[in-house]
């Protein structure tokens, strides 16, 4: 019983940093969470490149869009 007891307890701890972990993997939410600090007032230039970038820009357009405002203009460049 307290070997049952202890797995449970190791499994909880081990989904709870696999939770945090694969948030903060997560470049959409990263990046609209990053932007909505920023406290814009004025629609900007979106510019997003790699492997993330289409991630990165949709989380960037969710804060915005959250604030009222959409880009000034950008562009996105993804293998995606």
């Amino acid at each position: 019983m307290e070997n049952a007891r202890w797995l449970a307890s190791q499994r909880a701890e081990l989904e709870q940093l696999y939770l945090v972990a694969t948030h903060a993997a997560n470049p959409r939410q990263a990046t609209a969470t990053a932007v909505r600090e920023l406290g814009l007032s004025t629609p900007p230039m979106v510019i997003a490149i790699g492997k993330a970038a289409a991630a990165m820009a949709q989380g960037t357009l969710d804060a915005l869009t959250e604030r009222g405002l959409g880009p000034a203009g950008g562009i996105v460049v993804s293998h995606d």
